[in-house]
């Protein structure tokens, strides 16, 4: 569609839609030739290998809908037809108009080998599935389908998702990669493969965000690194793999509970004594009374669970004392299950401890006033990082020396030194440092 000034507005309807070349609207360089189409196939739209493409109409904005809308006897298009079906392969879809939008809205929608750059897409409808190899490259995506459906899903960094519907749900199929992208998921959502053979198979990948206002499921689950989700209403875990264990499973506001039978297995090796926590709730964690008193037994080690155990404690929900034995190997590990926590650690062998000198210049705002050997600190909070297993020391004797705070000096500092097994000394560094 080519003019010079102006839009179109046009409507293809009719029982079936076949598009299998390119599509262009929009004039590529100036103002006009925008256009608003609308292509309805009732009972199907079947789109593949094509290019469809808005180009810049200055001013204007163009949009595209693709819709399975019913016909009343009269050919007006009057509702959606539920059994209407949408199927896209091998597409690529682009917008380099002002505003420019692409509306989907079919009973069932399925996309393959599609791509996606720039622009907005609406996804509407009774059920959404994106099978495989769909590239998100850009632009902004507003999913309110009734239930939505990722094979392998893999969301870059440039292109932002609302899925906005609170009372559906979207299935992330098989492995989830999401490469900084923020996902605002409104109602409710599934990860990972739900057949039991496919135990421990979907990667989680997240470097953005997932906010989820309603609930999560991880089924057969690998995760390898934080989390970045955040829950606000259940978070169910069944038969889920730790590869990264630098940071605990960790949910925001999301009760955690466990599936009957579900594990926990430790994917990572631990070569240290350092304890490790697995799993952190701000609520208390709910085990699934399947465990009753045996909750060592949801806990695997590269794939094997234990042996033999001992109860140790009984404080909180039970501390365990467990053996692993496989490939002619043995492994001591104490389990401790708190209502808030899960953690474990390895029995036998040492601690390994990191060490910051708090002495070097970058922490120190002077060291020499007046010929006194003399130290001002500068402000330093270790929770800016990853503070667990660290020992921060001063080994010389310290003066503090200032004569109150001026444009060139200051007489006042504050060091918070938290994370698990991390402490500040004064002194004794050699005692601290080869101490386990």
């Amino acid at each position: 569609y080519y003019q010079c000034t102006g839009t179109t507005n046009g409507t293809y309807s009719a029982y079936h839609v076949y598009i299998t070349a390119n599509l262009r609207s929009g004039n590529r360089i100036g103002t006009g030739g925008a256009a608003n189409l609308i292509f309805n196939g009732v009972d199907s739209i079947n789109i593949a290998n094509a290019t469809i493409t808005q180009h810049n109409a200055g001013i204007y904005s163009s949009s595209m809908t693709f819709s399975t809308q019913s016909m009343d006897n009269s050919q007006n298009l009057n509702g959606l037809n539920a059994n209407g079906k949408l199927s896209v392969y091998g597409t690529t879809f682009t917008n380099q108009a002002k505003d420019g939008k692409f509306i989907f809205n079919a009973g069932q929608a399925t996309f393959e080998n599609t791509n996606f750059n720039g622009g907005s897409y609406q996804f509407s409808g009774d059920r959404l599935n994106f099978s495989n190899n769909n590239q998100f490259n850009s632009g902004s995506f507003e999913i309110s389908a009734k239930n939505a459906s990722f094979n392998n899903a893999n969301f870059n960094n440039s292109a932002s998702f609302n899925f906005n519907n609170s009372s559906a749900t979207t299935s992330f199929m098989g492995g989830f990669t999401n490469a900084n992208s923020n996902l605002q998921i409104a109602g409710n959502a599934v990860f990972g493969n739900s057949t039991n053979g496919s135990q421990n198979t979907a990667n989680f990948n997240n470097t953005g965000s997932v906010n989820i206002a309603g609930n999560a499921t991880f089924d057969n689950v690998v995760f390898n690194s934080p989390t970045n989700t955040s829950v606000k209403g259940q978070v169910t875990l069944n038969n889920i793999t730790l590869k990264n264990l630098n940071a605990p499973l960790s949910f925001g506001d999301g009760t955690i509970t466990f599936s009957a039978h579900s594990v926990i297995n430790i994917g990572e090796a631990i070569t240290n004594g350092n304890p490790i926590t697995l799993v952190s709730s701000s609520k208390e964690i709910e085990y699934n009374n399947a465990f009753s008193k045996n909750l060592w037994q949801l806990i695997n080690y590269q794939g094997h669970g234990a042996s033999s155990e001992k109860l140790v404690s009984s404080v909180g929900n039970g501390v365990y004392d467990v053996v692993y034995s496989f490939n002619n190997q043995t492994y001591n590990f104490q389990e401790v299950f708190s209502p808030n926590s899960i953690s474990i650690r390895r029995l036998g062998v040492s601690m390994v401890f990191d060490y910051v000198d708090m002495e070097k210049s970058d922490h120190l705002y002077y060291q020499n006033a007046l010929g006194f050997m003399t130290y001002m600190p500068n402000s330093y909070n270790n929770n800016l990082g990853n503070a667990n297993n660290t020992i921060y020391y001063y080994d010389n004797s310290i003066d503090f020396y200032a004569s109150g705070k001026t444009l060139f000096t200051k007489a006042e500092f504050s060091q918070t030194f938290t994370g698990q097994n991390s402490a500040i000394v004064f002194g004794a560094k050699s005692i601290w440092t080869s101490a386990s």
